[in-house]
């Protein structure tokens, strides 16, 4: 099991729950993007390291409204990391060692705060998007089409920069 969480997530995420949020962002070296939306804090799970690389690398580069606050690379890491990190949204992979994406999915729609949580899959068959549904999964992203189909589901579970009717 690996997570990780940079050294100042860590110490930006004890600051944001003193409620020092210019501290955190000091910390983290992140503001909101220049368009002046907040950041999402993003976890990113996948039992593949290069795929994490590759996820982290197209985050930073076309969407820069989602700040990765920490990765994991299984299930139990997973919820670990929620906890240490209290995202707004989980990129999270359905196959994985352990702890599979549908179970963290299910632990997930049990506690409060319930971050968002799309799920990047290799699996295109409806059955998988179907129980992701079923588990309550705010959206269903496969591998292949990554960047033309994560902007748009971003958009769609936290609205345009600048728009305030989503949360």
């Amino acid at each position: 099991m690996t997570r990780t969480v940079p050294a100042a997530t860590t110490a930006a995420t004890a600051a944001t729950r003193d409620g020092s949020q210019e501290k955190a962002e000091e910390l983290c070296g992140a503001g909101p993007p220049a368009n002046g939306a907040p950041r999402i804090r993003t976890l990113v799970v996948d039992d593949s390291s290069a795929f994490l690389d590759l996820l982290e690398h197209e985050v930073r580069r076309g969407l820069p409204r989602l700040e990765v606050v920490g990765r994991g690379n299984d299930g139990i890491s997973a919820m670990e990391l929620v906890e240490l990190t209290a995202p707004d949204l989980v990129l999270l992979d359905l196959q994985m060692p352990g702890m599979t994406g549908f179970e963290v999915l299910r632990v997930l729609r049990e506690r409060a705060p319930v971050p968002k949580v799309v799920v990047l899959t290799s699996h295109r068959g409806s059955f998988y998007r179907e129980a992701c549904e079923r588990l309550g999964g705010d959206g269903f992203v496969h591998k292949g089409d990554l960047m033309s189909q994560l902007a748009p589901e971003v958009e769609r579970l936290f609205g345009r920069p600048g728009d305030s009717t989503h949360s």
